[in-house]
């Protein structure tokens, strides 16, 4: 295992590039894999500087890169590096088609996204590995499967898993007659999606049906407060989005 001195203000490393070269990369041949996630990698001077450093001393070519990014943003220089790399698995946070993604990863920008995403596809090769990973909770499972078209339509990966967290956002607190709905509604897609995708799809189509029963008005109270707090804030509102979503809490 590679150790290194801590550094002196623990909290801030990840922001020390300096440090990280002179301690944390110092032993290049001892570096196999790398994990860049949030915030934000595709604007993180300190991820920049990291890659390029790997690049620069040649021992990006031992390295597997593994990244995720919302793709609200896309750094050119760092996308061009990816085939200086031994691997490079960069994972997509996309939770919604259109105006649905907007409203999840508030401010991101739609046609910004699905933009971004196309332009990483174009790098696609054995080596360098683009997918999707969506969060399957309150705001999306009603019309998820509008996404998973979208990303069939243009051959990209994707894994589905469902939210947990905050519990508030968690598909159990919808009523049943919702989550058969949304449940259906991915048994149909499974149907026509690429085969290897088919058996992903049905188990999360079942995992929804089998969520525990958390829908209760003390629940619901709770949720409709986050989003009226979410909205205000964000200056959205929900109805405007996901309409058959209130119209099922409301019954």
């Amino acid at each position: 295992m590679l150790r290194s001195p801590r550094h002196s203000a623990r909290a801030r490393w990840h922001e020390d590039f300096d440090w990280s070269r002179n301690n944390l990369f110092s032993r290049g041949d001892a570096i196999k894999n790398v994990y860049f996630t949030g915030g934000e990698p595709m604007i993180s001077k300190y991820v920049s500087k990291a890659v390029h450093h790997f690049v620069k001393t040649g021992i990006s070519t031992h390295i597997c890169l593994d990244l995720n990014s919302s793709i609200a943003g896309l750094n050119e220089d760092l996308i061009n590096s990816f085939v200086n790399f031994e691997s490079v698995y960069f994972s997509a946070s996309i939770d919604g088609f259109g105006s649905v993604n907007e409203y999840i990863r508030h401010p991101s920008n739609w046609i910004t996204v699905s933009e971004n995403l196309q332009k990483l596809l174009l790098g696609r090769s054995d080596r360098i590995n683009i997918s999707v990973i969506i969060v399957v909770q309150v705001y999306n499972v009603l019309n998820i499967t509008d996404l998973l078209r979208w990303l069939n339509s243009i051959a990209c990966d994707y894994t589905m898993e469902l939210a947990i967290d905050p519990a508030i956002l968690s598909v159990a607190i919808l009523p049943d007659a919702a989550k058969a709905t949304a449940a259906r509604r991915l048994e149909r897609f499974a149907s026509e999606c690429r085969l290897e995708k088919r058996r992903h799809v049905l188990a999360i189509a079942e995992m929804i049906k089998a969520t525990p029963k958390f829908c209760s008005v003390t629940n619901l109270l709770t949720f409709k407060r986050f989003t009226e707090a979410l909205d205000s804030s964000r200056r959205q509102r929900l109805d405007d989005v996901c309409p058959e979503l209130l119209q099922y809490l409301s019954e």
